[in-house]
């Protein structure tokens, strides 16, 4: 649903502060909110965003279903459909990470 999209942009753009500041860097609301939707960074930010609500749903913690339209910004197509042979692996996070990490410095 529409709803649970405009959810998980909120948790992403709130999961980028979050990063940018562990990281050592500030970017403000405005600017983290163009590189949630930026299409360059877009799926970087969902990767980040998914794999810290992975680790908050071992402490039995959840968002509902926005946390599957993160899925689908990773693991589907923008055109729609699954990715073919998509699977999730640990590189694919370490590479968001600097994709990400590259994206706030360079709008600093």
């Amino acid at each position: 649903y529409a709803r649970d999209k405009r959810r998980a942009n909120v948790l992403m753009k709130e999961c980028l502060l979050w990063f940018a500041t562990e990281n050592h860097m500030e970017i403000d609301d405005q600017t983290a909110a163009q590189i949630v939707e930026d299409q360059k960074t877009r799926r970087a930010v969902a990767y980040i965003t998914y794999g810290h609500w992975l680790i908050l749903r071992l402490a039995g913690e959840t968002d509902g279903p926005a946390i599957l339209a993160l899925w689908r910004i990773i693991a589907w197509n923008p055109l729609g459909g699954q990715r073919r042979g998509f699977t999730l692996q640990l590189n694919d996070f370490k590479i968001a990470e600097k994709v990400l990490l590259q994206a706030v410095q360079h709008v600093k």
